[in-house]
């Protein structure tokens, strides 16, 4: 079941997965797409090569920093926040058809231990 959410994402959005979890980490964050590299330990020219295509569709602006002209600046535009808000109630309804297979218990359990393991992640960056 895993293996149909990108399918889905990007015939009903034109989205892929890493785009969704990309756009959503910049409306998230104000980081410039180094520091995005980084931390999500992607290459630099690869997180370059997914903004010049999200730019390009007009999902995101990227402008200098009035702090400083080195560093970039990441907004989601009107388009790229519409975009994002169906991809994930897209994305939430696959994830919940994978979770009614537990009962409720496991799904608890479930969602307890994906939690634990993304606040060690965050700790950790």
């Amino acid at each position: 079941m895993l293996c149909t959410i990108n399918p889905r994402l990007k015939a009903q959005h034109g989205l892929e997965l890493s785009e969704v979890f990309l756009l959503q980490y910049i409306r998230d964050t104000d980081m410039n797409p180094s520091d995005i590299a980084q931390t999500l330990q992607i290459p630099a020219h690869a997180v370059s090569r997914r903004l010049d295509s999200l730019e390009k569709r007009t999902l995101l602006e990227r402008s200098l920093d009035p702090n400083d002209a080195r560093r970039r600046v990441l907004k989601l535009t009107e388009l790229g926040t519409e975009l994002l808000q169906q991809a994930g109630a897209t994305l939430d309804s696959e994830l919940q058809a994978m979770l009614n297979v537990l009962s409720p218990t496991q799904q608890t359990t479930t969602i307890e231990a994906l939690e634990k393991i993304g606040q060690a992640y965050q700790e950790e960056a």
